[in-house]
């Protein structure tokens, strides 16, 4: 969990060269007390990828990754 300011990003990358095949990649915000937010990932699927989500929306979050692959992502201020 983490606190995001108003104005943050969401810097991703996903790679599947190690599963073998494509794979999916996504993730969705929650609240501190478990309450879907708007902040939604994009629904990747292939064999990789990178990107930059931005929010206006801040508060205590944490994020749910869903992928089979390796990846790694990272909130930062705008």
């Amino acid at each position: 969990m983490f606190t995001a300011p108003q104005n943050w990003d969401v810097e991703w990358t996903y790679d599947c060269s190690a599963y073998g095949s494509e794979g999916n990649f996504h993730f969705i915000g929650y609240t501190s007390g478990g309450g879907i937010t708007d902040i939604a990932g994009p629904n990747q699927l292939g064999p990789g990828g990178s990107g930059t989500e931005y929010y206006h929306d801040g508060g205590s979050i944490y994020l749910e990754i869903n992928s089979e692959c390796s990846w790694s992502i990272k909130a930062v201020t705008a």
